[in-house]
Parts: C-alpha cells; sequence; structure tokens
C-alpha cells in the first residue's frame, strides 16, 4: 500500500490492552489503513520521548505522500494535539473524551488523576502552554467529542475554542470511549474523511495506483460509482446527499490516466473489472452494485460480463453503448462527427481532449454551452456547480495528469469492446432522457434490445442531465 489515508489511534493511560488493536481494525471498512501507538503511558519516561515517538511515525507516513490523522483517546487526546502542532501537515485531529487542560477547583484535579503517569501530566500542561498560540487553521482541524457526563475529565478541561466541540450521546468515561470507537465510529471518520476531500489509492497487484473517493453513508450498502468522460472520482459527489439518506456507500473511482490513478498502456476495456474486484477485495466487500453515467455506461457493461458473481444490480445512466452508425443517430452533429471518427483518427481524440481541458479549466461556461446543446443540461449544469455537486471539480481532475488518460478513454471506447453485449446475464437497468443530444436513445434502445430481462426508463422531457433529479430513484432501484 502507498498513498493512502493512515488513521493512528493514540489510547489512554490504559494502552496495554489489546482490545484496541481489535477494535480499531473495524475502521477499515471506511476506507483508511489503521494504526495503534501506544505511548506506554506507565513506563515512567517523561512525555518528550513519547511526542517525538509519535512524531517519528507520522513523518514517515508523511513522507511516502501518505494522508495522516490522529484520534486520540482519553490520555492520548493531549498527546494527538501536541502533535499537530508539531506537524501542521496532519489532516485531522480528533480528541475522544481527553482532557486538554489542568483546570481549577474540578474534580478529579490533575494531580490526581496523573499521579501513576508524569508523563501524561507534562501532555496536558504542554498542550495548555500551547494552545494560545494555536492558528485558527490548526483548530479548524480538530474534532472534540465530549461526553453528556465523565466521571474522569471535567468537562471544563475538554472544549477547544474554534474547533468543533461535539456532544456524544452517551455517559461514563469508558463506555464513551468505546462508543467512540465503534458504534460512533461513523461521526469520527466523517469528520477525518471531509477534511481529507482528495480521496485514497489503493496500489493494484501491477504496482499502479487506483484513485477512489467515498461518498454517502460509509456503513451502507456498496455501490460502485463510474465517471463520465471527462470525469474523475469527484463525479460521485452528485449522490452523495442521496446515498447519506438512503444509507449507499458510494465509493467512486478514476479510471487510469485520470485524476490520482496511474495510466496504462494498451488497456482494454476488459481489463477495468479486475482493478474493481481488486478494490472491493481490500474494502472487504463481496458485493455491490454499480452505477455508470455517461461515459461510465460501458465500464458498468464490461463488468456486468466479466463479474457477475460480484454484482447485486447494475445501473447503466444515459450510458454509452458501442459506437455505430445506428446508435450515433440522434446525437448533436459535433458529438456524432466525433464518435464517428475518434478510432480513425488518433489525432482527433488528442484535439477533443485537449479542447475539453482548456474549455473546463479556464472558460467552463462556454465549455457548459458546447458540452451540452440542450437548455434542460445548461441549466442543469449551473445548478450542478451552484450546489457543488461535483460535475465541474470532477471535470478539472480528470486532467490533473494533463490530457493522456482523457485521450486513451476515446480509443477504449471506440475499439471493439471484447465481449458480446447480449451475454450480460447481470440485472440491469437503464436510464436515459428522451432529449439527450449528448448520448442518443438509440443507445438506451440497443441496451435493452441486447440485454435480456434489463429494464429501461426514459425520462420523456430530460437531456443527458435529467439523472440529477430522479437519482433518488436509480439508487434506492440498485440498493434494494
Amino acid at each position: 500500500m502507498s498513498k493512502v489515508h493512515h488513521v493512528i489511534y493514540v489510547p489512554g493511560l490504559s494502552d496495554q490492552r489489546k482490545a484496541y488493536d481489535f477494535l480499531i481494525n473495524g475502521w477499515k471498512i471506511y476506507g483508511i489503513v489503521p494504526h495503534v501507538y501506544k505511548p506506554n503511558w506507565y513506563d515512567g519516561r517523561n512525555f518528550k520521548p513519547k511526542l517525538k515517538g509519535l512524531i517519528t511515525f507520522v513523518n514517515k507516513l508523511l513522507e511516502k505522500g501518505n494522508t495522516v490523522s490522529l484520534v486520540g483517546g482519553s490520555a492520548g487526546g493531549s498527546m494527538v494535539l501536541n502533535t499537530l502542532i508539531e506537524q501542521p501537515k496532519i489532516n485531522a485531529v480528533v480528541n475522544l473524551c481527553g482532557r486538554l487542560r489542568a483546570g481549577k477547583d474540578v474534580f478529579p484535579s490533575l494531580e490526581l488523576a496523573s499521579k501513576n503517569s508524569l508523563a501524561f501530566k507534562e501532555s496536558v500542561l504542554l498542550f495548555e502552554s500551547r494552545e494560545p498560540k494555536m492558528d485558527a487553521k490548526l483548530r479548524k482541524k480538530v474534532l472534540n467529542l465530549i461526553p453528556l457526563w465523565d466521571e474522569v475529565v471535567p468537562k471544563p478541561t475538554v472544549p477547544l475554542r474554534g474547533a468543533t466541540n461535539k456532544t456524544l450521546p452517551s455517559v461514563e468515561h469508558m463506555f464513551s470511549g468505546f462508543m467512540g470507537m465503534t458504534f460512533l465510529s461513523p461521526m469520527v471518520m466523517k469528520f477525518i474523511k471531509d477534511k481529507s476531500n482528495d480521496g485514497n489509492v489503493f496500489e493494484l497487484k501491477d504496482g499502479r495506483k487506483l484513485g477512489y473517493i467515498e461518498y454517502g453513508d460509509p456503513r451502507g450498502k456498496p455501490l460502485y460509482f463510474f465517471h463520465g468522460w471527462p470525469g474523475s472520482r469527484f463525479a460521485g459527489k452528485e449522490v452523495d446527499e442521496t446515498g447519506k439518506k438512503l444509507g449507499v456507500r458510494i465509493i467512486s473511482t478514476d479510471r487510469p490516466g485520470i485524476g490520482l490513478s496511474d495510466f496504462k498502456k494498451n488497456r482494454r476495456l476488459l481489463d477495468w473489472p479486475d482493478d474493481i474486484v481488486e478494490l472491493a477485495n481490500y474494502l472487504k466487500i463481496k458485493k455491490f452494485s454499480l452505477m455508470g453515467v455517461s461515459g461510465g455506461g460501458p465500464y458498468v457493461a464490461v463488468c456486468a460480463y466479466k463479474i457477475p458473481e460480484r454484482i447485486i444490480k447494475a445501473g447503466i445512466v444515459v450510458g454509452l453503448a458501442p459506437v455505430t452508425k445506428k446508435n450515433l443517430e440522434g446525437m448533436a452533429s459535433q458529438g456524432k462527427l466525433g464518435w464517428a471518427n475518434y478510432h480513425k483518427f488518433p489525432w482527433l481524440r488528442t484535439l477533443s481532449a485537449l479542447n475539453s481541458e482548456i474549455l473546463f479549466k479556464y472558460l467552463p461556461f462556454l465549455g457548459n454551452l458546447l458540452a451540452f446543446p440542450t437548455k434542460q443540461d445548461h441549466l442543469a449544469y449551473v445548478e450542478a456547480v451552484k450546489n457543488k455537486a461535483g460535475e465541474e471539480s470532477s471535470v478539472k481532475e480528470a486532467f490533473k495528469q494533463g490530457i493522456k488518460g482523457a485521450v486513451d478513454e476515446l480509443r477504449v471506447y471506440t475499439d471493439d469492446w471484447g465481449f458480446k453485449v447480449k451475454d450480460i446475464k447481470t440485472k440491469v437497468y437503464l436510464w436515459y432522457g428522451a432529449k439527450d443530444k449528448c448520448v442518443s436513445l438509440n443507445m438506451a434502445r440497443y441496451y435493452k434490445s441486447q440485454i435480456k430481462g434489463s429494464k429501461l426508463f426514459i425520462d420523456k422531457n430530460g437531456g443527458h442531465l435529467a439523472r440529477y433529479k430522479f437519482e433518488g430513484r436509480i439508487l434506492k432501484t440498485l440498493v434494494n
């Protein structure tokens, strides 16, 4: 593994308990790599060497380009905050039931609480002395979780001005810590992952890196989201809120050469399911649903063909079908001309990708007008950008590595797919807009005629972006 999100848990005074390793291992479901760093609070040493050890561990992970976040439980709370001050590149810090200052006239006093660990006392006093110098940027990286009642940590010693201070719906110190690590861990992970909106990178068996990001409900039913062209993992943000409401875990990926994913020379459409299976195995997901929009459609189709045993349901939403003369009928003339000739003229693929990069990076309004020929889509795109649905950031991220990945996508789309669509056995659902000029309705009819048992839904007044209006229905259909 490399370039992933590492979350380090620092326990309190009972740090030698093996239960921490077991509990923290459960955090893998959130797509992070968990670690437990045990300070050995009772070994008689002072705090500085313990802090240095944690900082060294953090720096080693950061040097490899990873994202690192810290969670401190009880006595570990002040330690992780001291570490953040020393290493501000840390993504986020969570203090779970930890004391951050000595406090006046409180019970138990710091002297009493730290009678068996000088290091704990030094950690609290060190942070208390540094707290006034923390700038607003650092404070925003901190989530403070405070129980309704805590017999060990006095409430006035915990809140941090400028941080996110939240009350845990629990009582008692040990129980509240357990709840924060288990049943309430989605709250912890949401804060951490919201601070790191770039996503994660998974290293495949062949050494390539596959970029992905998660949206929706981290404990929900898993669904892979495949972006269009040009697009990237950020496109999955369009179903983020809907996924949260419906209990769907959205895993949105970058294809080779796009965003965070390494380029793969001479790749075929049939290669994609292998990458998806590797990632699913790493995330410990046995079966999942698929949703591919526009240029993500062929990638849903190939997964439905090649790995049906892993798929619950597959959804192709305004998805591109094999490029044939009949399937192109109904497209806008500019798009029709391009798709009909990408396979014949490689330079045309380069020109199209370069044009898209320039327009969407520097003239997004003009890019919108040219990419979406209908009035419905113009309005839907503007609304999506206004609501930060991911459309604009997705296109810009598509060209993070330049145009090479986007150019190669056009080749893959227009090459022979390497399988017959009629051989797909997975349950497939199709959603299209009757007034779509980017992907023709003939492509919807093609899929419907070829895939036995498939269901087609047509929005009579919808264009290419009509899906924004009924994505709730799409997700419900695909995960139920």
